[in-house]
């Protein structure tokens, strides 16, 4: 049952990523469609804020093609011009700028642990989409070396870095004035925490 359940976890990290990883393209968009809708079809009813989360998603479907989708990225986080950009870093959140103490303590936290960013990834550690990398490397390779990476240190992890930073940036995403599909992600961003929250204090 943990191998099934630890597959999910992985499955719901990875979904977080490709919110945030690049600018969505027709694949992606198609992707996060046919998972949604088949999440919304499965009816597997595990809450009403799960329930509400995939309405929202479905709505945006129906109401957003890709190109909408393309240009709420861009001027929710690239666009040079505006001054109300989401950002994508823990510590921004956490102590007020990029690249502040959170950030310090993380690189910590992964070299103490054998986990080093790859070259290719321009985003600081304190990104969500690495700091989601580290959680699915742990949740796979924990069987390896249990001490590094078991359900204990997942939960410490879990407990000093993502849940501080997922409320935070959740809210970020769902008050921003101009997000429509990123303000669901961040009702995505509040189940995913809800459900890790909860696995993580019973398996402890």
């Amino acid at each position: 049952m943990s191998n099934e359940i630890d597959n999910t976890r992985v499955f719901l990290y990875d979904l977080l990523k490709s919110f945030f990883a690049n600018e969505p393209d027709e694949k992606i968009y198609s992707e996060w469609f046919a998972i949604f809708d088949k999440l919304k079809k499965d009816n597997l009813e595990i809450s009403e804020q799960y329930e509400s989360m995939l309405s929202y998603f479905l709505e945006v479907f129906k109401n957003y093609n890709l190109d909408k989708l393309k240009n709420e990225y861009y001027e929710l986080f690239v666009n040079p011009f505006n001054d109300n950009l989401i950002n994508l870093n823990a510590s921004y959140y956490l102590d007020g700028k990029n690249f502040g103490e959170t950030l310090v303590s993380l690189r910590g936290f992964i070299w103490d642990k054998g986990i080093a960013k790859d070259d290719t990834l321009k985003e600081p550690e304190d990104s969500v989409v690495f700091m989601s990398d580290v959680m699915i490397y742990m949740i796979k390779n924990m069987k390896n070396d249990e001490a590094k990476y078991g359900y204990n240190v997942q939960k410490d992890y879990f407990d000093t870095f993502l849940e501080p930073f997922f409320d935070k940036f959740s809210k970020a995403l769902k008050s921003h004035e101009t997000a429509y599909f990123y303000a669901c992600c961040g009702m995505y961003l509040d189940f995913l925490t809800n459900l890790e929250k909860s696995f993580l204090n019973e398996v402890i």
